[in-house]
């Protein structure tokens, strides 16, 4: 399955192009995960550069895999997302095809509970990009949350590239 969530992701060299919905131009995420419709009825999951799963769309918001995987997809249309679930209870919601942000990760639940929530921006350079990713998780009775901030540049030729990325915990 999954390797669930992290924050790798590294350069694809000055000029270079890669598919990186996320980071903008020239960054390649490591381990983002998101779904892309195939527009055939199934959708494919991806976990950074390469396809992970595919799943055919039943029509009632039940997907059949299209082979043996210990993951299941199923939809959540009251909170528009859809749900990808691995055997150990780690699951990922991903925005559904009602949202403008349709197959980009949404958050991450490990089987403890821990919790990462992505948030995309709305406007101007960063309109649909990463721009925040809060993780919350438990020791004993201390509660943890990390948040990671993506910034892009407004203008010049770098518009919209990822300028950086700060933690704060």
């Amino acid at each position: 399955g999954g390797s669930g969530w992290n924050q790798q992701r590294s350069s694809a060299g000055t000029g270079m192009t890669v598919d990186n919905w996320t980071y903008g131009p020239e960054w390649n995420p490591g381990s983002v995960m998101q779904v892309v419709d195939e527009g055939t009825g199934t959708y494919r999951v991806h976990e950074g550069t390469g396809p992970i799963r595919r799943f055919i769309d039943n029509g009632n918001g039940t997907f059949s895999a299209t082979a043996f995987y210990p993951e299941t997809l199923a939809a959540n249309g009251g909170a528009q997302e859809l749900l990808l679930t691995d055997n150990r209870g780690s699951q990922w919601a991903f925005h559904d095809a009602t949202t403008s942000l349709f197959g980009k990760l949404k958050s991450f639940k490990d089987p403890a509970q821990n919790t990462t929530s992505l948030t995309y921006g709305t406007s101007g350079v960063s309109t649909g990009k990463l721009v925040q990713a809060v993780t919350t998780s438990t020791s004993g009775s201390d509660t943890i949350t990390e948040t990671w901030t993506y910034d892009y540049w407004l203008t010049g030729g770098s518009a919209g590239r990822l300028e950086k990325v700060t933690l704060k915990w």
